[in-house]
């Protein structure tokens, strides 16, 4: 109970958030104290929300830590009967860890992800746009594009190797937030690189992304999941659903636990 009176002080540190949307995270969280580990959550977002009040820390980093507590409440709405462990510890306890580990009748480990670029204006580098391909647009929205690609190579090689950390069998995902700045069909060409090695041809940045791999995947992530949840609330997008993404546009498997 001390915890949850605790998360008053911590949600006014926050308080640029609307008000209804604060106390939706209070709920939340007290609804989630069956989560294995879940403190570890709250402790995390008292040491972000302490940065923010003194200006060192962002929003958008209470975003990416809330991201998660929105997984883990869709999850248990799907399933209310799973075990669900935050931050579960690997075989290496002092290595890093999955964000959660899904016991239910299969396994699942669990890594998210969210990306919010800063806003800056890069040139267009037109030698690395795929071939027979145009890329139309400002250097603006073309830095978030291909920011968001490039964060996706690097916490994706990231990824691969927090699963290594592990030992028994699960199905090994990688959870990533749709919206304003990662798209559905964004992913699906990302995705086509990680599962084939080669870009689509109508993915103007696939030419790019493969010249910008540092390091090779070692195809350890077996579903790619995405949840368009809407910015300020729990709620996904409306009429959109959270879906494990198939290479194929059409053949998305809606998310079952």
């Amino acid at each position: 109970m001390l915890v949850l009176a605790k998360m008053k002080n911590i949600l006014a540190r926050i308080s640029n958030f609307p008000k209804d949307y604060l106390k939706e995270i209070e709920g939340i969280y007290a609804k989630c104290q069956s989560v294995n580990n879940i403190l570890q959550w709250f402790n995390s977002l008292n040491i972000l929300s302490i940065s923010v009040a003194s200006g060192k820390g962002s929003y958008r980093q209470v975003e990416n830590l809330i991201f998660e507590l929105k997984v883990i409440n869709f999850i248990k709405s799907i399933n209310p009967e799973c075990l669900i462990t935050y931050e579960p510890r690997g075989k290496d306890k002092k290595g890093k860890s999955c964000d959660l580990l899904i016991e239910a009748q299969k396994k699942y480990l669990i890594e998210l992800k969210s990306f919010h670029p800063s806003r800056k204006c890069a040139p267009i580098p037109y030698d690395h746009i795929t071939e027979n391909n145009e890329l139309i647009m400002d250097g603006y929205c073309y830095h978030d594009l291909q920011a968001v690609r490039g964060h996706l190579l690097d916490e994706t090689l990231d990824t691969e190797k927090k699963i290594k950390n592990y030992e028994g069998k699960y199905i090994n995902v990688m959870g990533l937030l749709l919206g304003y700045y990662l798209h559905l069909e964004d992913l699906r060409d990302f995705v086509t690189i990680y599962r084939k090695g080669h870009y689509r041809f109508d993915d103007p940045l696939g030419k790019m992304t493969l010249h910008n791999l540092k390091g090779n995947f070692k195809g350890f992530i077996d579903e790619f999941w995405c949840f368009p949840f809407i910015q300020v609330g729990f709620e996904l997008q409306k009429g959109k659903k959270a879906v494990s993404v198939s290479l194929i546009q059409g053949n998305d498997r809606e998310i079952e636990i």
